[in-house]
């Protein structure tokens, strides 16, 4: 009788086993393989439940597991009722699919069981509650995960594609997909965006596929740097930039800070970053030398922030305000200052940011807030009392 006991979760498990075998079906289906995992390991649990419980019960517990996806399924129709929950969501389903099916696969067991013992003891209102909680949590737990994830994976997404990342903003969408998929970023259907991230990074494979008509030429180097960066391609485009940068072109000196700042370098990316400030600092000034400026003491900001250097980076940070306030600038200082727990100073950088682009980053914006509030409690009094 062990190996009917061991059947519902036998199958569960290779079921996931496959699907990690095929990342591409996984990530339609889930977004991430530790959405699958929670949907299975939640279905395992009331599958178990139910084998052991069936010894001796054949048609009582048949009985319980067709309540049990009768239910699923009603729940699964009603679900609409819940604000996290999409019905035609990839992972809704199949998060359905496996609990009704761990529930099936305890009939063999059942069955097996039934005939070769016999019990009186009937199934009562407590064990039905149980299994009608076991059900629920079965539904709901993988989606109440998922819902926090994809919160989680659309921040990332706005983060991408802020900075034009675009491959990397292509693999956040997937979840939303599978999770969502009638949300909307920055004002975009999430499929809309998708699209448009495809055909953009076809866009930019194919131009890297065409041979450079002067492959020396500095403007020709940064176009191919800058796509190749956007497809997180980063250690081609330091290979490609680095002979530049050698070579005492100012602008490679910011590419090559960039791509070891997304490569997590951050002492590499702090050293070129300096170069590109130190030349601009002795240079006239100009419309040019006042993004190139700016865009030197963020990359330094961000390197000693990660060096935890953090008055440093509260210095550099600064001085990039100094240079032209933008709203990128006063949410990256916001979060600094989240980070050392000043909160006063954290919520207003954060209003500065709101107020500057509120469609771009008003979101961020006020998740710092809320969660400086929550998390500096005694901070907040002197701060409301002075707004």
């Amino acid at each position: 009788m062990i190996f009917w006991r061991l059947l519902p979760v036998a199958i569960l498990c290779l079921i996931g086993m496959i699907l990690q075998w095929h990342p591409e079906l996984m990530q339609t289906i889930f977004g991430r393989a530790d959405l699958m995992w929670v949907s299975l390991g939640a279905a395992m649990l009331l599958g178990m439940h139910l084998v052991v419980r069936s010894s001796g019960r054949g048609l009582q517990i048949l009985i319980s597991v067709a309540t049990i996806v009768c239910a699923t399924l009603i729940l699964a129709a009603l679900s609409m009722a819940f604000p996290f929950v999409s019905v035609e969501a990839p992972l809704t389903i199949a998060t359905a699919v496996f609990a009704v099916l761990a529930a099936l696969l305890t009939v063999p067991a059942a069955l097996a069981e039934g005939k070769s013992e016999s019990s009186d003891n009937p199934i009562g209102l407590q064990e039905l509650a149980l299994l009608a909680c076991l059900s629920l949590l079965a539904f709901i737990a993988p989606l109440c995960y998922a819902h926090s994830a994809a919160a989680q994976e659309r921040e990332k997404l706005v983060e991408a594609l802020q900075s034009q990342r675009y491959q990397r903003a292509r693999i956040f969408t997937q979840i939303s997909l599978a999770t969502t998929p009638d949300a909307r970023v920055l004002g975009v259907s999430i499929e809309d965006l998708t699209d448009e991230l495809d055909r953009q990074i076809r866009h930019l494979q194919d131009f890297l596929r065409e041979s450079p008509k002067q492959p020396g030429a500095v403007a020709q180097i940064g176009e191919r740097a800058i796509a190749l960066m956007q497809l997180d391609r980063n250690d081609e485009a330091l290979r490609l930039l680095l002979p530049a940068a050698q070579g005492g072109v100012p602008i490679a000196w910011d590419y090559c800070g960039l791509c070891y700042q997304r490569l997590g370098d951050w002492r590499r990316s702090l050293e070129f970053y300096e170069m590109s400030q130190q030349f601009w600092d002795g240079q006239q000034p100009s419309p040019q030398r006042t993004n190139a400026m700016q865009s030197a003491f963020r990359g330094i900001a961000f390197a000693h922030r990660n060096l935890e250097h953090a008055s440093a980076a509260e210095a550099a940070y600064r001085v990039a305000l100094e240079l032209r306030p933008t709203a990128e600038l006063h949410l990256l200082l916001a979060r600094l200052y989240e980070e050392q727990q000043q909160s006063s100073l954290a919520i207003q950088h954060a209003r500065h940011a709101a107020k500057l682009a509120p469609t771009e980053y008003g979101d961020q914006s006020q998740e710092i807030i809320n969660q400086v509030k929550f998390s500096h409690f005694g901070c907040l009094a002197g701060v409301h009392e002075g707004s």
